[in-house]
């Protein structure tokens, strides 16, 4: 009897630590969990990991997990602060490109790995979801840009999105080229945003231009 309950005691302690590092994991969030990137501009990828916990897990290292890297992997492992509670981190990743050139619009599925060891407690080892598109094209709902530019919905019908959280802030703001190059719709990024009224367009292929001084964002988008 007295082995009986400590089997159901150990059990027990097992299980409580199950449910409380799932319960830390579920203050675990990770930005962003779709990540866009073009083979020829984009050699890196920063990914923003929050915790929102009260517990203790400073020091965790992160990684990304594949289990198909015939398109992408990334080898780096990063460390997290030693803040302990809730905190912010950001971290860049180097992408290792297997082959040479990936079909547009390919989806690689990959887990974002948070791991902490227990010193101090608690152990964790949390997987986040991130998803790769490489080389989007034309058609995708959103696209977003390795310097942070976010262009939606793209085809877009009589509204065009444009946000920004990064530096540079584009104060410049932003001008909608036809194919042959002629300004046909501009506007101001007023708190990294800007909508653009694209109701008198015709259908057919546009080009978004974002300018910051020497810094230029051209997007590819379509009007529907």
């Amino acid at each position: 009897m007295n082995t009986f309950r400590i089997v159901v005691y150990v059990f027990l302690i097992a299980f409580a630590h199950c449910i409380h590092a799932q319960s830390i994991c579920d203050s675990v969030d990770v930005s962003p969990d779709t990540v866009y990137l073009s083979q020829v501009t984009d050699s890196t990828v920063t990914m923003a990991l929050t915790f929102t916990g009260s517990g203790d897990i400073s020091y965790s290292t992160v990684s990304f997990v594949f289990t198909d890297t015939t398109q992408i992997v990334i080898h780096d492992i990063s460390v997290t602060n030693g803040i302990s509670g809730p905190f912010a981190f950001t971290s860049t990743f180097d992408i290792i490109y297997n082959n040479t050139n990936v079909p547009p619009n390919t989806t690689v599925n990959s887990l974002f790995n948070v791991y902490h060891d227990g010193i101090p407690s608690p152990t964790i080892d949390c997987d986040l979801p991130v998803v790769f598109v490489i080389n989007p094209q034309v058609g995708l709902e959103k696209y977003q840009s390795k310097s942070g530019v976010l262009v939606y919905p793209n085809p877009f019908g009589d509204e065009l999105r444009v946000e920004t959280t990064s530096t540079p802030q584009w104060k410049e703001g932003v001008r909608l080229l036809d194919v042959e190059g002629k300004l046909v719709c501009e506007g101001d990024l007023n708190g990294g945003k800007s909508f653009i009224n694209t109701g008198g367009l015709p259908g057919g292929v546009y080009f978004l231009l974002i300018r910051e001084g020497e810094f230029v964002e051209i997007v590819k988008v379509l009007r529907e």
